[in-house]
C-alpha cells in the first residue's frame, strides 16, 4: 500500500504528486495526520504522539522551520508505515475481522439509511439526546462499542478504510461508491416534517453532519491514488434514482449525476441562499448552512 501511495499521492497544495514531468511523488500529509488522528492516542504513544500540523498563510496552527517540517514528514511516515504493517500483521493473523467483510458492512449500511432514512434520523437524534444524560458518546453510543452502526460511525470508519488503496479499490469493486455518492443529494435524506421547530432544526443539522462525512469521505478516496479520480466523474443516477423511488419520491432526474455534480449544486444552493438574504439587507441564513 505505500508504494502506492508513494507513487501516487496528492500534495497539501492539491497537486498531482505523479506528474508526467518525473518529479519526485510526495504523500498527502494532511490527510495522513487526519486519519491518524483517528486512533486512539495510546497506540501513538510509543512514537511520541501525532505531531502539530504545520501551518498554511492563513492560518493560526503550529508554524515550523524547513527543519522542522521535514522532522514532521518523516514522523508521518513512521506513524503511516507502522499502521499499514500493524493492519497487514494482524489481517494475517486472523486478529482482526476480513476486510472485504467491513467493507460490505459499510455498504449495506449506507444502503439501510438510504432505504429508511426518515427512521434512521430519527434513532440518531434520540441517541444524541439521551447522551445527555448518560456517559455515552454524542452519537449514543456506549463508549466500549467498536462496531459502526448508525450511517455516521459507518461514514467516520469508512474515511479511515478508505486512506488505504486498497481498501478504496475494494470498495468501488464492491458496489459502495453509488451509495456513498447518493447521500450527497439533499433528496434522500428522509423528508421529516415535525410541528416541533427545534425538532426540524436538529435534523437539518444531522442532515447537514452525514453530507459532510460523505464528502470528506469521498475526497479521501479519490486522493490517494491517480486512477481513482474520475470516479468524482462517475454517474450515480440510477442508484439516487432507485432511492427516490423507495423514498416514494417521483422526482426522477434525467441527468448525469456524478459526485462532482452534486457537491457543486450544493454549493450553488447555499450560495443562491446567501444572495437571496443580502438582497434583504443580512448575510445571515435562516437556519443551519447547508454547505457540506
Amino acid at each position: 500500500n505505500d508504494e502506492d501511495d508513494d507513487d501516487d499521492n496528492t500534495n497539501n497544495n492539491g497537486k498531482s504528486s505523479n506528474d508526467n514531468d518525473g518529479k519526485q511523488t510526495t504523500k498527502d500529509y494532511k490527510m495522513m495526520h487526519r486519519v491518524m488522528s483517528q486512533l486512539p492516542p495510546e497506540e501513538l504513544a510509543p512514537f511520541g504522539g501525532l505531531p502539530a500540523l504545520p501551518s498554511s498563510n492563513d492560518t493560526t496552527t503550529t508554524k515550523l522551520t524547513a527543519v522542522e517540517l521535514q522532522e514532521f514528514e518523516t514522523k508521518m511516515e513512521l506513524l503511516w508505515q507502522h499502521r499499514q504493517e500493524e493492519l497487514q500483521k494482524m489481517q494475517s493473523d486472523g486478529s482482526i475481522a476480513d476486510l472485504p467483510k467491513i467493507l460490505r458492512e459499510r455498504i449495506e449500511t449506507l444502503k439501510g439509511y438510504l432505504m429508511d432514512s426518515s427512521h434512521e434520523l430519527m434513532e440518531l437524534l434520540e441517541g444524541r439526546r439521551r447522551s445527555i444524560d448518560h456517559d455515552e458518546e454524542e452519537d449514543g453510543t456506549s463508549n466500549s462499542s467498536s462496531s459502526a452502526n448508525n450511517i455516521i460511525e459507518a461514514l467516520r470508519d469508512l474515511e479511515f478504510q478508505l486512506a488505504d488503496v486498497d481498501m478504496a479499490r475494494d470498495f468501488h469493486t464492491l458496489g459502495g461508491w453509488p451509495y456513498l455518492i447518493a447521500l450527497l443529494d439533499d433528496t434522500l435524506h428522509g423528508g421529516h416534517d415535525d410541528d416541533d421547530d427545534d425538532v426540524n432544526d436538529e435534523i437539518r443539522a444531522l442532515v447537514d453532519e452525514i453530507r459532510a462525512l460523505a464528502a470528506t469521505t469521498i475526497g479521501t478516496a479519490v486522493s490517494n491514488f491517480g486512477e481513482f479520480r474520475h470516479w468524482a466523474l462517475e454517474d450515480v443516477s440510477s442508484t439516487v434514482n432507485e432511492m427516490r423511488m423507495n423514498n416514494n419520491n417521483d422526482k426522477k432526474n434525467e441527468e448525469k449525476m456524478t459526485a462532482l455534480y452534486l457537491l457543486t449544486r450544493v454549493f450553488q444552493e447555499e450560495l443562491d441562499q446567501r444572495t437571496e438574504a443580502m438582497a434583504g439587507g443580512t448575510m445571515a441564513v435562516e437556519g443551519p448552512s447547508h454547505t457540506v
